[in-house]
């Protein structure tokens, strides 16, 4: 048993949505489960809670459980509504999308992800439409924006967490490594569970970045900002008296890239 922290309830999560994607729904459940629980005392400051609520309600669509799957997205969106978590509200949007299609409800499903504006949902609309030609209209868009900035995007995904660890395993070479560096929690967590487990029952090998920061190695990080060698990715500047935007736009989970307060007010 994992302790009772915050760090275990993310661990709990990961291995639930492994196990989700392995069709294995009953450890799916146990695990979650265990996330929900060990996550009540986060619950106020955390989104951990509303995140197991979510993947409750794509577990229970794999059952057909509609009403249940009703049930924990309603309770998922009014406690991220209340505790202003709004950065889940597009992972919400998307699961009622996909349970308007799985009912057959084709103009419910359009509608939602028209008002969300979540260009995957929409191409799964068309898709299930039978029109591939629309879905990849609407995709053509994100597809073209990546490929113009040389895909150094799909670097940007790995660091907010879009994608999997397993994602990253089908990618490798044969013999292929995969690094972790500046990952998201969960990513991190994946990588030290399930690719412990794949670099030893298989050739590719995947493992995450750890580093000791020591004095010299920050001073020579320094020299190379300073030097313009190292440049950071920045999204968005805000002036200090616009800090309150600043933060609303960072809460919604719009930024690819970092967000940046200046001491500068705006006149």
């Amino acid at each position: 048993m994992l302790t009772c922290c915050a760090g275990g309830c993310h661990v709990h999560l990961c291995l639930a949505r492994i196990f989700y994607e392995w069709n294995d729904l009953v450890a799916a459940q146990r695990h979650s489960q265990q996330s929900f629980q060990l996550g009540q005392p986060y619950k106020e400051r955390n989104d951990i809670v509303v995140a197991c609520e979510v993947f409750v309600a794509r577990l229970n669509l794999a059952r057909r459980d509609f009403a249940g799957a009703a049930e924990s997205l309603a309770k998922a969106e009014q406690s991220a509504r209340q505790k202003n978590f709004v950065n889940q509200m597009p992972e919400i949007a998307a699961v009622r999308v996909l349970t308007s299609l799985l009912q057959g409800d084709l103009v419910a499903a359009a509608a939602l992800a028209q008002k969300n504006n979540i260009p995957t949902s929409q191409a799964r609309v068309h898709l299930a439409a039978g029109d591939p030609s629309a879905a990849l209209a609407v995709l053509r868009p994100l597809r073209q924006q990546v490929e113009e900035k040389g895909w150094k995007d799909e670097w940007l995904k790995t660091v907010v967490g879009i994608h999997s660890i397993l994602d990253f395993k089908r990618a490798l070479t044969p013999d292929g490594i995969y690094v972790g560096s500046a990952n998201s929690t969960a990513l991190i967590i994946q990588t030290m569970l399930l690719g412990s487990w794949i670099s030893m029952t298989g050739s590719k090998k995947m493992v995450n970045l750890m580093a000791n920061a020591n004095k010299e190695d920050l001073v020579f990080v320094g020299k190379l900002i300073e030097a313009g060698k190292v440049v950071p990715v920045i999204d968005r500047c805000y002036p200090l008296n616009e800090a309150a935007e600043a933060v609303r736009f960072y809460g919604e989970g719009h930024p690819r890239r970092k967000v940046v307060i200046t001491m500068q007010h705006n006149s």
